[in-house]
């Protein structure tokens, strides 16, 4: 069986096709190496081409979702990358989370967030660096002019490339002695995927910079862009024909260089991609718990009742003949007037409880992110919630209990055990008031249209139905 009579008739005509491979590794972290100051080295690296795009991207990625200025009127339609890097974990299915934000003392003035320095990037350039050097080395040492070329040829094309897709980030902050004659405001993120809330508690200053939007400003005009371009792509050609007249012993050390290469941008790529940045923020989680109603049986309300009784299960009589804006003034009134009661029974509460994450509903990760901020008002900017009577009203009542405590409070107690704050959220039955509500709301307003047989056999008569039929169906 013949394979090779020795090394020298080993053909490697193909290696140069891969040094052009591994192009999504490069993608994934191209625009982050563009920032940085090391993307111009001249080295060796994995499918240069890939940095030669249509066009440079203007802005860093943004994610879907909503960001809410609790009390500023604030409202951006996608989360911005300083956002992300932030809070880049994600959220289960309805969770809320609290969350304070600060920038670290003595870094008032540095920019918000950078690319890291020190991070695996700048590793990768030294090492496609060093590699570089040592390929040149080998080829004086066997005297492979072909080689020798085909490396400088390379190496000048990262350099020609990394020129041509440098770009320089500018973040706009807002000015400082502005801003410290307005008041703070908390940021309310809103996560549509999984109906999840993340509720920032943080100065005003650090509170636009989620509404900002960054730019990745070029080095370079269109025109000069394209011509540098123009010249990286015929150094890499004529690099890879050079390649592919070298010596043998040389063409297998560049095939596994381009191999080791390949392996070290796929592990840089894997790592999330706010590894490759730091900023200058302490960004700290704080646990919350609802209170854990004594066991008490249930309430019937009145319209002479005083109050909701908050954490027990209620049913509110209403009289039929009031109009829905007397209902909405009369479930008012009894809250409203009422603080200093409900105050008192929610220190009656020995315990409190969390809710498990199977048992969590959207109406309970709303009333936790209003009870947080202590108003709903910046829902009604959004829409976020349904729009409709029933879901206005309870915003308006969520927004009533929630600022049962003191206004600094913004809805919440706090409580020192064992040298650890504790927070409490203000108890109000949510889920009772919505149900509430809703039956009412149905008892008023008949909205779907009630057709006979007659008028349904019109329509589809294949599926006609009995009158009880249509009556039952009806009343489900």
């Amino acid at each position: 069986m013949f394979f090779l009579s020795s090394f020298t008739d080993l053909q490697l005509d193909i290696v140069g096709i891969v040094a052009i491979l591994g192009e999504a590794s490069v993608l994934r972290i191209s625009q982050i190496s563009a920032l940085s100051w090391h993307h111009e080295l001249p080295r060796l690296m994995p499918a240069p081409q890939a940095l030669l795009k249509h066009s440079l991207e203007k802005r860093l990625p943004t994610e879907a979702g909503k960001v809410v200025g609790a009390y500023s009127g604030n409202v951006n339609l996608e989360l911005n990358f300083f956002c992300q890097l932030l809070h880049p974990h994600e959220l289960d299915h309805y969770q809320v989370e609290f969350v304070t934000v600060k920038k670290r003392k003595g870094l008032e003035d540095s920019p918000p967030y950078e690319v890291n320095p020190s991070g695996s990037l700048r590793a990768l350039s030294l090492l496609g660096l060093a590699l570089s050097v040592t390929l040149i080395a080998l080829a004086v040492v066997y005297d492979d002019g072909w080689a020798l070329v085909g490396t400088i040829l390379l190496s000048i094309t990262s350099t020609l490339v990394g020129f041509a897709s440098r770009v320089k980030l500018e973040v706009q902050q807002p000015p400082k002695d502005r801003l410290t004659k307005v008041h703070d405001s908390d940021v309310v993120i809103y996560y549509p995927r999984t109906g999840a809330f993340r509720v920032v508690r943080c100065s005003e200053f650090e509170s636009r910079l989620y509404f900002t939007s960054e730019t990745c400003k070029p080095l370079f005009d269109d025109s000069l862009y394209r011509a540098f371009a123009l010249c990286g792509t015929v150094t890499l050609i004529f690099g890879l024909i050079s390649i592919g007249n070298a010596q043998t012993i040389l063409q297998v050390t560049f095939a596994a260089t381009y191999v080791l290469l390949n392996i070290t941008y796929w592990l840089a790529s894997a790592i999330s991609s706010h590894k490759h940045w730091k900023h200058n923020y302490d960004v700290q989680t704080h646990a919350f718990e609802l209170p854990a109603p004594a066991p008490t049986p249930a309430v019937t309300l009145t319209p002479d009742a005083s109050t909701v009784i908050p954490g027990r299960t209620t049913t509110l009589v209403l009289p039929v003949q009031e109009t829905n804006d007397d209902v909405e003034r009369n479930i008012t009134r009894r809250i409203t007037t009422t603080r200093t009661r409900v105050m008192s029974l929610q220190r009656r509460y020995t315990g409190n409880v969390t809710i498990a994450q199977s048992n969590r509903i959207f109406t309970t990760a709303l009333w936790e992110t209003i009870a947080l901020t202590g108003t709903g008002d910046w829902l009604r900017r959004t829409n976020i919630a349904p729009k409709n009577d029933v879901w206005d009203k309870w915003i308006s009542l969520a927004g009533e209990a929630a600022r049962m405590d003191e206004p600094d409070c913004r809805g919440t107690h706090s409580f020192t055990t064992n040298g650890r704050t504790r927070i409490v959220l203000s108890a109000w039955p949510y889920r009772q008031v919505l149900a509430r509500l809703f039956e009412d709301e149905q008892t008023k307003h008949k909205w779907r249209p009630k057709w006979s047989n007659q008028q349904l056999s019109n329509i589809h008569p294949e599926i006609v139905q009995s009158k009880s039929e249509v009556d039952n169906a009806d009343a489900t």
